[in-house]
């Protein structure tokens, strides 16, 4: 095979198709960021359903374990252990430390039993409805 100049290469690929060689790198980017967009967007549908995912088991969990709580630590709270479903059985969790968030505060996983059935709760932060709360005053 021979070594042809790179211009030689380009006119050619150009003469091959009929579109100028800067055109078509140009239109193959294009192509490939809108191919490159599809499919973050269809990514992130999955990522949103499994946010919503809940667990709803006929077994109850069981009773909780006792948790040797650590020295309290500025800045922090302690999140107490709790019982999540993997592998169709309950597995414990051990409680771990949270950083405190300024106005909202903290529900820990839970288990709420809806009949014969018990609806995972996972842990969360909350809005603190009573921080910045207009206090009434009272007039006699």
């Amino acid at each position: 095979m021979k070594n042809l100049p790179v211009e030689h290469c380009v006119a050619a690929a150009s003469a091959s198709t009929g579109v100028p060689a800067l055109r078509r790198s140009t239109l193959t980017l294009a192509l490939r960021g809108a191919a490159l967009c599809i499919a973050l967007g269809f990514g992130a549908a999955p990522m949103t359903a499994l946010a919503d995912t809940r667990v709803v088991v006929r077994v109850a969990p069981p009773a909780m374990q006792v948790e040797e709580v650590p020295a309290a630590r500025r800045g922090y709270l302690w999140a107490p252990g709790y019982w999540r479903w993997q592998n169709r059985q309950h597995v414990w969790s051990k409680g771990h430390w949270e950083r405190e968030r300024r106005g909202q505060r903290f529900e820990g996983a839970r288990w709420e039993q809806r009949g014969e059935r018990y609806q995972f709760a996972p842990a969360r932060w909350q809005r603190d409805g009573n921080r910045g709360a207009r206090r009434e005053r009272v007039t006699q």
